[in-house]
């Protein structure tokens, strides 16, 4: 079986590539989300980096907006909605957690 590793992989320099990349797109400071689990490389990179990690939990989906500013996360059983809202706005991330859309208009404000 012919081997399908592309000839300029170099896995060993992952860490470095991982770096370069968001040294390109952040600044210290700046809230990076990543999957849970993830590759530990990256979470080298973030601290060297002086970045935050907003940890995704596994099972968690999203959309793929063709354009706009919004994106519909759909979270796994169990994460608590407006827990999450709470604890992004304090980091300046505002989400507006689904119970708020009910038709019964039933949600508590934060």
């Amino acid at each position: 079986m012919p081997n399908k590793t592309p000839e300029c992989a170099d896995y060993h320099r992952l860490p470095e590539a991982i770096t370069c990349a968001l040294q390109a797109v952040t600044k210290p400071g700046d809230i990076v989300a990543i999957n849970s689990p993830t590759y530990y490389a990256i979470i080298q990179a973030l601290e060297a980096l002086h970045l935050k990690a907003l940890e995704i939990p596994e099972g968690t989906r999203a959309t793929c907006p063709k354009g706009g500013i919004l994106l519909w996360i759909e979270l796994p059983e169990g994460v608590d909605a407006k827990e999450l809202s709470r604890q992004a706005l304090i980091n300046g991330i505002s989400i507006a957690p689904g119970p708020m859309f009910t038709v019964d208009c039933k949600y508590e404000l934060i």
